[in-house]
């Protein structure tokens, strides 16, 4: 069952939410939008309404305008990715290289071979 914070109070169904839509309390779960790096990539969390109907979530290259998603699979729930996941196939191809490029990464990263 997921729970749910919601104005300091537990909540354990959206029945008990009152004078707000679970929507906003289920915004209210603290995300992390610090900076991460993925093999040097910097990477920050966007917020969304919409993440508890994703199986993703959205983050920008770089802090700029360039984004790429994430699968939920290699990311605790408040959104920062965890150890020793393999996330090298979210930048392969060349769709993914100009990204890099148009965030001013420097690209190739040695690290991430993006056209295997």
């Amino acid at each position: 069952m997921n729970q749910v914070i919601a104005g300091g109070q537990l909540i354990k169904n959206k029945q008990q939410i009152k004078g707000s839509s679970y929507l906003k309390a289920v915004i209210d779960l603290h995300y992390n939008t610090d900076n991460q790096h993925y093999k040097h990539v910097p990477l920050r969390l966007i917020i969304r309404q919409d993440y508890h109907a994703k199986k993703a979530k959205r983050f920008v290259i770089n802090n700029t305008n360039q984004n790429v998603w994430i699968p939920n699979k290699h990311l605790h729930p408040d959104g920062t990715i965890k150890e020793n996941q393999e996330l090298d196939y979210i930048f392969k191809g060349p769709v993914a290289k100009r990204k890099m490029d148009l965030a001013g990464v420097v690209s190739p990263i040695p690290e991430i071979n993006v056209f295997k």
